[in-house]
């Protein structure tokens, strides 16, 4: 044995001379075993906001009042006019998802290099549609319908009051997708109403969510949010129909683009931050909204006071 190995005497007798171990009756009785006391019932836990004072929210969470919603935190969210006709594509808020996720997974700059249907053959944009078909329960026969307004929205210039901005596909800076959280301020302290510097010991919560895309062509950034609700091709109707149904919408998301641009004053505004472009992709219109820095202030005051769960 070599000098460096120990060995230590044993009686133990070898492995395959051991008798199989079983209970002294043949029969295992389990009811003789003597069971532990079941732990005690776990107490549950008190509402975040009760213990700390912060809530974190989405906009579809904000309201005035205990009886209004002001908007959805469906990015899909369907606020037609009208039921779509026979040879429309469908409404609803599986329709608008569809288009929100082929968007935001699509090439723009592919897109641009083909017609529609060129386009909507192409492997990976077929996969695109199937996946989202299938997860939204859309009919694989309108798959024409939707991939012709998708397209459009990609290649199609962008047209706002007092200036054309070149397509999507042409943007040199796109961000999809952006999500986006920020204190709630602290509501105010004086009866004026007027907002106290520097606020209070804390904020009261978050508001979070997502943009559909942040894009620039230039210095200023642009807010979009894309929407495929079924409406007449009214320019009139369609700014009135923001004002109804995404005021709040606006408000929230231009206080975050503020936010991210870390925007001081109406010069800085004016020169980085575009506003938010409302694009209904069924007219193929766009709704501009471009919030001064007063407004800007004004949407936080309102967001101070207003009453959220």
């Amino acid at each position: 044995m070599p000098s460096n190995v120990i060995a230590f005497p044993t009686t133990a007798p070898m492995v395959d001379a051991w008798l199989a171990a079983r209970p002294p009756s043949g029969e295992l009785d389990a009811t003789s075993v003597a069971l532990p006391p079941p732990p005690p019932a776990v107490r549950e836990p008190e509402a975040l906001g009760a213990r700390t004072g912060f809530v974190v929210t989405s906009y579809s969470r904000l309201r005035r009042d205990a009886g209004e919603l002001d908007v959805t935190a469906v990015t899909g969210e369907d606020r037609s006019k009208r039921a779509p006709g026979p040879d429309e594509l469908p409404g609803g808020a599986s329709t608008g998802q569809l288009i929100h996720a082929v968007l935001e997974h699509a090439d723009f700059g592919v897109a641009a290099q083909e017609s529609w249907d060129a386009w909507a053959a192409r492997a990976e944009v077929a996969k695109l549609f199937e996946d989202a078909e299938r997860k939204f329960g859309v009919d694989r026969r309108w798959r024409g319908k939707a991939a012709a307004l998708v397209h459009a929205t990609i290649v199609a210039p962008v047209v706002l009051p007092g200036e054309t901005l070149p397509c999507l596909a042409q943007a040199p800076k796109v961000a999809k997708e952006v999500e986006f959280a920020y204190p709630i301020p602290d509501p105010p302290l004086d009866r004026s109403g007027e907002l106290l510097a520097g606020g209070l010991s804390g904020p009261r919560g978050f508001v979070k969510g997502f943009i559909d895309a942040i894009v620039a062509w230039d210095d200023r950034w642009f807010v979009i949010d894309y929407k495929s609700d079924v409406l007449d091709d009214d320019p009139r109707a369609l700014k009135a129909h923001v004002d109804e149904h995404y005021r709040v919408q606006a408000e929230l998301y231009a206080l975050a683009a503020a936010k991210m641009l870390g925007l001081a004053g109406e010069h800085d505004r004016r020169a980085r931050f575009g506003g938010l472009l409302y694009w209904f992709v069924r007219p193929g219109r766009i709704v501009h909204v471009e919030p001064s820095w007063d407004d800007l202030e004004a949407f936080a005051a309102s967001l101070a006071r207003r009453e959220y769960t």
